[in-house]
């Protein structure tokens, strides 16, 4: 399964869209929060991180 979308040449502009609004947004709301003093769980940030990271990783064609 985890390979199947190798063969995939185009990505559907909904899911594109999701996830870069979950990428995207995510961090927004991150910030947001650390600059009105919310205490997030302490791996937020680097959870935040690897959804970033695998989105782009998608989108290059990696994953």
């Amino acid at each position: 399964m985890k390979d199947a979308h190798k063969a995939v040449e185009h990505l559907d502009r909904t899911l594109v869209y999701a996830l870069h609004q979950l990428a995207y947004e995510s961090r927004q709301a991150y910030e947001r929060g650390k600059r009105e003093n919310i205490e997030w769980p302490p791996l937020l940030d680097a959870d935040i991180e690897r959804i970033a990271i695998a989105t782009a990783q998608i989108f290059k064609g990696e994953i």
